[in-house]
């Protein structure tokens, strides 16, 4: 499919089709202000042809299958330093049934956009777990992180709810 264009579909929960970006992807993505890392349709394009074809996973369109109306992004990456102040951010963990996990784990960050228009909604809880199964399923992924800006309240509550609880040495804290 990715030769050819064609977005994979990662899964299918309840109201969504969670699939792969795609440049046509763009100009919904832009106006939502997802990220800082798309500044055109061929910075799109590139991360799509980079990020899904090397790590098999990455950030992710959410299409309301009722209405086929792009709604948010949500996916995972590899946690790492994205400039942020550090003062910003919250960082919860969520151990899926492993409390211990060891060095060795696979951990992956998971981030969400829902648009505006879509939020409070539960779209957000749906994606990520939908997410995270994912991750469990074709990964192995027993630790999860989201960094969370200390004052967006309702993600970390949504967050919260799928399990996660405040790291216990948040380097952001």
């Amino acid at each position: 499919r990715r030769h050819l264009g064609l977005p994979w579909r990662i899964c299918e929960t309840r109201r969504l089709l969670v699939r792969e970006m795609t440049g046509d992807d763009f100009d919904e993505v832009w106006a939502n202000q997802v990220g800082r890392g798309f500044g055109s349709v061929e910075e799109l394009e590139a991360y799509t042809k980079h990020q899904y074809t090397f790590y098999e996973f990455g950030f992710w369109a959410l299409v309301e299958k009722e209405t086929g109306d792009l709604i948010g992004v949500a996916g995972l990456k590899v946690p790492e330093e994205d400039g942020k102040e550090e003062q910003e951010l919250v960082k919860l963990e969520l151990f899926n049934g492993r409390e211990n996990a060891g060095d060795g784990e696979v951990v992956l960050e998971l981030g969400y956009h829902i648009f505006p228009e879509y939020r409070r909604k539960g779209y957000a809880k749906e994606a990520c777990r939908a997410a995270i199964e994912y991750a469990e399923e074709e990964f192995g992924t027993a630790q999860f992180i989201v960094r969370i800006g200390k004052e967006n309240i309702v993600s970390k509550k949504m967050a919260e709810s799928l399990g996660f609880v405040k790291a216990e040495e948040d380097p952001f804290d």
